[in-house]
């Protein structure tokens, strides 16, 4: 066989392989500029206003379920209704009061969050101390995303899929980070906002709707948690601030 034909031969592995290189490279390629559409959209084209913020305050609505409450995913709160004020300030001091009364005056539980620890009082009972990483408590959806993102390895488009039991269907993107972790997005095919982050180790969704501009900001004001397909978590926000004076003493206890 001469030079010739072994060239040909080689012709067709070799556009296999130029092709499925072309595929990927898109994949990437439509899978970050999902992402980055997301990213421009909550951010007017700055990204950097989500690092700004110094403050922020939050009065919420809040269900969840104990019934459906899976082991480690943090305190279950009572079967009903409860009543939520939050106090953040940056870089990581956070404070979470609840409340059995949407007047705030019959407080059921504190929450208190720091860089490396946890502190919770529980009614009556003595305070619980957690050691551990908190930096999650102190990222917005868009900071969360961008940290994925940072460092990734793959950033693939994977089509058009839904959300567990739900009938909408969003853009998938799944996201290798650096630390090695798999996390799927799902980007709503007509505004590009997140819709959904499937964390795949705990089979979660953590859900984002109902989109409102606050101070300039473009935020998710529900937020639902869902395993097994059953929300088992719902968080409604009613009033949002950011950047509003908040006095240091609210993080002491």
């Amino acid at each position: 066989m001469d030079w010739q034909s072994n060239l040909g031969n080689l012709k067709t592995p070799l556009s296999c392989l130029f092709l499925t290189f072309l595929i990927t490279f898109s994949q990437a390629q439509n899978g970050k500029e999902i992402v980055d559409k997301y990213l421009d959209t909550v951010s007017s084209g700055d990204i950097g206003k989500w690092h700004r913020i110094k403050t922020f305050y939050s009065t919420d609505v809040g269900y969840f379920s104990t019934e459906k409450f899976k082991q480690g995913f943090g305190i279950p709160n009572k079967d009903k209704i409860s009543y939520k004020r939050v106090f953040q300030c940056w870089p990581y001091k956070k404070k979470e009061e609840l409340y059995s009364d949407s007047l705030f005056q019959n407080l059921t539980s504190s929450f208190y969050y720091f860089k490396n620890k946890k502190v919770i009082f529980l009614g009556n009972m003595p305070p619980m101390e957690v050691i551990g990483d908190n930096s999650i408590f102190f990222d917005f959806p868009p900071t969360i995303v961008e940290k994925f993102i940072e460092g990734s390895t793959h950033i693939k488009y994977v089509g058009i899929d839904n959300i567990a039991n739900s009938t909408s269907t969003f853009y998938k993107v799944d996201v290798k980070t650096k630390n090695g972790d798999y996390r799927s997005l799902f980007f709503d095919t007509q505004t590009f906002l997140l819709r959904a982050i499937y964390i795949p180790e705990e089979n979660v969704y953590w859900i984002y709707s109902n989109y409102k501009v606050i101070d300039g900001y473009l935020i998710a004001t529900v937020m639902e948690i869902m395993n097994d397909g059953v929300v088992f978590s719902r968080t409604i926000y009613k009033t949002i601030e950011f950047n509003k004076p908040i006095e240091d003493n609210i993080f002491k206890y």
